[in-house]
C-alpha cells in the first residue's frame, strides 16, 4: 500500500544521493511515483535513468508504463518494445511492455509478453494475476481459471485467488462454482471484504436473499470497522474505508424481496450517497418506489 510506496520513494532518494551515476535509483523513483498515481512526475525520473545509462532496460519499461498512464499510447509501446529488445530476459521489461499493449486493447500481444514474464519468474504471483486478468479481458475464462488454480497450488491460502475464481465463474454464469469459491474465500479470511461483496452478489442472483443480506451486512461492517463477526474471541477490525455500493443497494433490494421495507428503505437511501452511477441510482430509486407501493408500514427517512 501507501506505506510501501513511501518507503520505495525514500530508498530511491537514498540511492540517487549515494550514486548519482547509477540509473537504478532514478528508475525505482520513476516506478514508485507512477504507482503512487503521479505519472507526470515519474516520467522525468525515468528520463534521468536513461541519461545515466541508455542501456538499462528497466528504465524504458517503467517509462512505458508511466507513458501509458498519461495516455501517450504510441510512445508507451515504443519504450516497452525497446526495453524488451535491450533485455529480453528482464521480467519488468516484459511486464511493462505488456501493460502498454493492454491499455490499448492489444490483448493477444500483451498476453504473449506477460506469458514470457511469468515463464522468466514463475513465483511472482502478481504477474500471474495480471496474466489471468488479460485472459479475462480476452474472454478466455478457461485460461484465466487455470492460472488461478496454478496460483492456489503455489499458495494454497491465497484468498485473492479464490475470490477471482468466484468472480470469473460468476461472469460465466456458473453460479454454483462461484458460490463455492466465494465461501472458501470467506472461510480463509473472515475479514476479507471483497469476498463478502462478491459472495453477496452470487447469493442475490441465486435468490438466496437471507445469505445475501448476511454477506452484504458483513461487507458493510468491514467498511466501517468493529466486531463484525460478533465474536468476542476475535479482535475488532479497524475498517477498510471502502464502501462498495453493491453492499447497500442489493442488500436493500434483498430486504424488499423478504417484505422488510422497514429495513430496505434506509439502506436504499444510503446507497444513493455511495455512487455517482446513474444506472445504480435508478435501481435504488426503483426499490424505493416498490416499497412505497407495497403497502407495508414503515417510516420514510
Amino acid at each position: 500500500g501507501q506505506d510501501r510506496l513511501a518507503e520505495a520513494i525514500a530508498l530511491a532518494e537514498q540511492a540517487i544521493s549515494a550514486d548519482p551515476a547509477d540509473p537504478r535509483g532514478y528508475a525505482i523513483m520513476c516506478k514508485a511515483l507512477d504507482w503512487d498515481n503521479r505519472p507526470e512526475e515519474a516520467i522525468p525520473r525515468c528520463l534521468e535513468a536513461i541519461e545515466a545509462d541508455p542501456n538499462f532496460a528497466e528504465s524504458y519499461g517503467y517509462l512505458a508504463e508511466a507513458s501509458a498512464d498519461v495516455k501517450r499510447w504510441a510512445q508507451a509501446q515504443e519504450y516497452g518494445q525497446h526495453a524488451v529488445e535491450l533485455d529480453p530476459n528482464s521480467v519488468d521489461a516484459r511486464r511493462d511492455y505488456a501493460y502498454s499493449l493492454w491499455t490499448v486493447g492489444l490483448y493477444r500481444e500483451a498476453i504473449q509478453q506477460m506469458e514470457s514474464a511469468v515463464a522468466l519468474h514463475p513465483n511472482l504471483l502478481y504477474l500471474q494475476f495480471e496474466l489471468a486478468a488479460l485472459y479475462r479481458a480476452e474472454d478466455n475464462a478457461p485460461a484465466a481459471i487455470s492460472v488461478y488454480d496454478r496460483i492456489r497450488s503455489q499458495d494454497p491460502a491465497n484468498v485473492r485467488a479464490y475470490l477471482e475464481l468466484c468472480t470469473t465463474y460468476f461472469g460465466e454464469r456458473e453460479d454454483v462454482y462461484a458460490q463455492d469459491y466465494c465461501e472458501q474465500a470467506m472461510e480463509l479470511d473472515p475479514n476479507y471484504q471483497p469476498a463478502y461483496r462478491q459472495g453477496g452478489q452470487v447469493y442475490y442472483t441465486r435468490r438466496n436473499y437471507e445469505s445475501a443480506i448476511e454477506a452484504f451486512e458483513m461487507c458493510a461492517c468491514l467498511a466501517g470497522g468493529g466486531d463484525c463477526d460478533h465474536n468476542p474471541e476475535t479482535p475488532e477490525t479497524s475498517g477498510t474505508g471502502q464502501y462498495p455500493v453493491q453492499c447497500w443497494y442489493l442488500r436493500g433490494l434483498a430486504y424488499y424481496y423478504l417484505a422488510r421495507c422497514d429495513v430496505a428503505v434506509p439502506v436504499l437511501v444510503d446507497s444513493l450517497f455511495l455512487t455517482s452511477e446513474e444506472s445504480i441510482k435508478a435501481i435504488a430509486y426503483e426499490g424505493l418506489r416498490l416499497c412505497q407501493e407495497s403497502g407495508e408500514g414503515f417510516d420514510w427517512p
